[in-house]
């Protein structure tokens, strides 16, 4: 029965004992490729023996101790790589820069000591010196001039691929290469959106869920935050506008105001000028027509404020489109990113 079909069958088991029953399988699994690899290698690379001249026609065979001694000083680099591996993948965006430094710092944990080169290509991957175990560059093991270790000063009795290092070396490698194209292509998405105007705060958002969201669903990600900004930004022209026809209104709410009390008070004099109308006739007659201008006034500012009304009922009947088009965007993009809160998404 293969290890996958002994995990189907054990449905009790809970999930931590699985992956650490994964974890365990895989390191042994991995420790038992490289006591392989080692041993292959060992003989392989034989005729390269620094300072040995009489090693290059006979064939070696090591002792299953020496191997053993070999594999444990590697171990800690599976070890080291599966932690590397299970970490990042559990990271947030309140981690990102410190991943990003972490990266950079493990790229030169694992320099070279003789070139300074990072132990990555071909011409420069990590060689690891028997019996001592120290581990150097190919090229600079292959410039030696001495049989001898450069750290210790042990002697040289053969070299092999330190295919575990070389394995940690490539994983962080490639993380770094998937940082880097991530940040790249949620810069290219940011600076598109950027042209646009879109609210720096907005931008601090859209960080965050793309740093989230699963490199499969990016691009509907990024259609519908798209669709969220321009809803956004037409919102606020909208909320302008209102906000500068409120204002409007109440200007004109005082004038009328102010047209309606002179209003009271033309009429007031003109019913006290009626008693005496044949002493007052002409004061009259300019009350009059003081009056029809004022109710002419009256009603050309019912009329704009009936327009306004009008605009404002148009406008608000506008937002509240615009928001359920908000709003459903949002709901999509959750859908997407369930770990997302409400929060940020505030105006």
């Amino acid at each position: 029965m293969s290890s996958l079909q002994q995990y189907r069958t054990k449905v009790a088991m809970t999930r931590e004992e699985i992956d650490e029953k994964k974890k365990r399988w895989l390191e042994e699994k991995a420790k038992e490729q490289l006591r392989k690899r080692i041993e292959e290698n060992l003989i392989r690379e034989q005729p390269n023996l620094v300072g040995i001249q009489n090693h290059s026609s006979q064939q070696a065979s090591f002792p299953t101790s020496l191997i053993g001694i070999l594999t444990d000083t590697v171990e800690k680099s599976i070890k080291e790589e599966l932690k590397i591996n299970h970490t990042l993948s559990h990271q947030t965006q309140g981690e990102e820069d410190d991943d990003e430094n972490f990266l950079t710092n493990e790229m030169e944990n694992h320099k070279c000591a003789i070139c300074f080169e990072i132990m990555l290509d071909k011409e420069h991957e990590p060689m690891m010196i028997v019996p001592c175990g120290h581990c150097f560059c190919r090229n600079c093991l292959q410039l030696l001039t001495t049989q001898k270790c450069p750290t210790c000063r042990s002697k040289i009795k053969s070299l092999a691929v330190n295919f575990a290092l070389k394995q940690v070396i490539n994983s962080y490698n490639d993380l770094k290469m998937q940082k880097e194209k991530k940040k790249q292509e949620m810069q290219i998405f940011i600076e598109k959106q950027s042209v646009h105007n879109v609210d720096p705060t907005v931008l601090e958002i859209f960080k965050t869920v793309l740093n989230r969201t699963p490199s499969e669903h990016r691009q509907e990600v990024e259609k519908y935050l798209s669709q969220f900004a321009k809803a956004k930004t037409r919102k606020k022209v909208l909320t302008d506008s209102l906000s500068e026809i409120d204002s409007e209104l109440d200007h004109l709410k005082t004038h009328e105001n102010i047209a309606e009390s002179h209003l009271e008070r033309f009429n007031v004099e003109h019913q006290a000028l009626v008693q005496e109308i044949e002493e007052k006739m002409k004061r009259l007659e300019d009350l009059k027509k003081a009056i029809g201008e004022q109710d002419r006034v009256t009603k050309e500012i019912s009329q704009h404020k009936q327009q306004m009304e009008q605009k404002k009922h148009f406008i608000l009947q506008s937002i509240q489109s615009i928001e359920r088009e908000r709003e459903k965007a949002k709901l999509i993009i959750k859908n997407f990113v369930p770990t997302l809160s409400d929060y940020e998404f505030n105006d």
